[in-house]
């Protein structure tokens, strides 16, 4: 299997922009307090640890833009992990394979699955910290499509595999562009799988990973279509997250159920997450007659 470029589509952007497009539809009260650090990391098993830091950007009812974005990025930061024997301080950098384009990151300390990794972050006087647990590898996959009911041009990714029985196991989905060679990876629309509600042979769907401010989003993958897959097992801490994170861009669409409740974040002195996972990653073409082809 082919091994794909990870280009990270980051999840922060919506914890900014999504309270914006609901200020009009609510009498909203603006947040006075300072902003608050926000933090995105992972470590893949055989892989870097990658943390992106921005800090938050208070809504308010004259209008939010993301016009100085730049300005959110925390590049100041001390960012260490911890592997339970030794410590290794990250590098940031700018890389525009990534958005927000600043990453810390280090070629000197990978990923192994059944280890537990402390993340620390060290800026303007506080520190964050979170915990996670890359579980063992996520077991082999087989994708497959079908077409979707009404469309001769979209179809419906399906990943099939063993669910182990008598062991808790959590799933997440990413998907994204791989037209250019690489993976432009977001989270999967409704991604995140309880191994325990799952059979022993275990099929889930892959979708497309939403698009808040894209008006004519779809799940669905079109015909002629490259799509890299990545599918990874993952701590509870971690779903967690992912699931409040699903539940935020479903239910913020729906003005019966507004979205109130901050993301259930697994970083203590911070918002947002530090997630380890055991994934495989797939590069999968679509044909045009539907049938799919992985590198």
């Amino acid at each position: 299997m082919k091994k794909i470029r990870l280009m990270k589509i980051s999840w922060l952007p919506c914890l900014f922009i999504l309270p914006a497009l609901f200020v009009s539809c609510s009498d909203y009260v603006p947040d006075s307090r300072p902003p608050h650090l926000v933090v995105e990391g992972w470590i893949d098993d055989g892989g870097f640890p990658m943390v992106l830091l921005t800090v938050s950007m208070p809504v308010s009812t004259d209008g939010t833009t993301l016009e100085n974005a730049g300005d959110l990025i925390v590049s100041t930061a001390r960012v260490a992990v911890s592997d339970g024997e030794r410590e290794v301080v990250l590098t940031g950098k700018v890389d525009r394979n990534y958005f927000p384009p600043f990453v810390y990151t280090t070629g000197r300390l990978r990923g192994q699955a059944g280890r537990t990794y402390r993340l620390t972050v060290d800026y303007e006087g506080g520190r964050a910290q979170a915990v996670t647990t890359i579980p063992a590898a996520m077991p082999p996959v087989r994708l497959s499509s079908e077409p979707c009911a009404g469309s001769d041009s979209l179809c419906l990714l399906t990943a099939a595999f063993s669910n182990p029985p008598g062991r808790q196991v959590y799933y997440k989905v990413f998907a994204g562009d791989a037209s250019q060679g690489s993976a432009c990876y977001r989270s999967s629309f409704m991604g995140a799988f309880d191994g325990s509600l799952l059979p022993a042979e275990a099929r889930i769907p892959v979708y497309r990973g939403h698009e808040a401010l894209r008006k004519d989003f779809t799940p669905y993958f079109v015909r002629g279509e490259r799509v890299g897959v990545k599918i990874a097992v993952m701590d509870r801490g971690s779903f967690d997250f992912w699931k409040s994170y699903e539940d935020m861009v479903s239910l913020s669409r729906n003005p019966l159920f507004p979205v109130t409740a901050n993301l259930s974040g697994n970083v203590e002195g911070a918002w947002g997450c530090w997630c380890g996972y055991g994934a495989r990653e797939f590069c999968v073409a679509i044909g045009e007659d539907g049938t799919i082809r992985t590198d």
